[in-house]
Formats: C-alpha cells, sequence, structure tokens
C-alpha cells in the first residue's frame, strides 16, 4: 500500500550561500502544519506571527494572533491542497514582522511511498540565522562575527572587538555551518 505525501523545498530569501530544507508532509496537512513543520526544519521557536503570501501577493493564511482589518483565513482553516495542486507551485512564507524572514515555500510535487510517517525530512544545507538576530544585516553580523579568527580579532580597535565578543556571546553555540541533517531528521521526523 503506497501513503501520499506532499513534497516541499523551503529557501531562506536574501541569504547567500542558500539556506533550505526539504521535506515530505501528510498530504491532509493546513498551512498550519506546514508553519511547524517549517519551524522544526528550520530551527524557528515559533516565538512570532506569520503569513503565507501567494502568488498575486495576497495573504492567503496567517497566524492566528494577528490582529488588523483583513478578512484572511487562520492558517488551521487552510488546507494545504487547496492551493498547492500542481508541482512547480510556490508561496512566500513571512515569519517575525520585526526581522522579516522570507521564505519561497515551492510546492514539488505528489509523491507515494510504502512507509507511513507524518514528515520527513529529507534535506537541507546551512544554518538558518538565530531568532531575534535583526534580520538580514543582523545575520550577516553574526555570520560575520563567527569567521573572524583570533588573529583578526586582535586587529580591530577596542570597540569592534568589545562588539565582536558580545555577539560571539550572544550566538552561544550557533554556527553558520552547524546544521547536522541527521539530528535534524531525529527532531523533525514523525
Amino acid at each position: 500500500m503506497k501513503h501520499h505525501y506532499l513534497e516541499f523545498d523551503v529557501t531562506l530569501l536574501e541569504i547567500q550561500p542558500r539556506l533550505w530544507r526539504r521535506f515530505l508532509l501528510r498530504h491532509t496537512f493546513s498551512f498550519e502544519e506546514l508553519h511547524g513543520a517549517i519551524h522544526l526544519a528550520c530551527g524557528w521557536r515559533f516565538r512570532h506571527l506569520y503569513e503565507f503570501i501567494d502568488a498575486d501577493r495576497q495573504c492567503m493564511a496567517r497566524s492566528e494572533d494577528v490582529d488588523d482589518e483583513r478578512d484572511v483565513p487562520v492558517a488551521g482553516t487552510v488546507p494545504l491542497k487547496a492551493y498547492f495542486k500542481t508541482a512547480g507551485r510556490q508561496c512566500l512564507y513571512i515569519y517575525d514582522y520585526g526581522d522579516y524572514w522570507q521564505h519561497r515555500v515551492k510546492f514539488l510535487g505528489k509523491v507515494a511511498v510504502p512507509e507511513r510517517f507524518v514528515q520527513r525530512l529529507t534535506g537541507g544545507e546551512g544554518m538558518f540565522p538565530p531568532e531575534d538576530c535583526g534580520g538580514v544585516p543582523g545575520y550577516e553580523d553574526c555570520f560575520k562575527a563567527c569567521r573572524l579568527t583570533a588573529a583578526q580579532i586582535r586587529k580591530l580597535d577596542p570597540h569592534e572587538r568589545e562588539e565582536v565578543r558580545a555577539t560571539r556571546e550572544w550566538l552561544g553555540q550557533w554556527r553558520p555551518e552547524g546544521f547536522d541533517l541527521e539530528a535534524a531528521k531525529r527532531s523533525f521526523e514523525r
């Protein structure tokens, strides 16, 4: 017996090198469950509001807590298969209106496999930015602070050295090259 899944590729926009994840989701999922899958796959922490934007730049689903005048359905009420009907269809996923992380969500198609599961992570590269780092410019600062060698840091003026030290302390164990696909699979898959 074959079980049916929807395959997605999610890319964080405006960041180089490319940060992406690929996964399979149960065909009965809603946009809220896609939001949850993106968070688990990318390392986000469910701290901020979100919305999904269609190809016409219209909001088609949003987090329950958004308080605005628009008549946009809550993500949990919109099934994925209502929008993702053909392979190649895309939308934007916006997370954290302050940092404004834009993700391209591309539907790769329907997949039938003999195994039964809820969701499965199949690929990815790069560590997504740490939560609340300040958007793309903040990510670039974090990336730079992690890449500096001890010799390069010694050459900085005292103020810049202190900024790098504070950034590294704030980042803790986060490193841009720290993505471990196997570990991510263990926390993602159900």
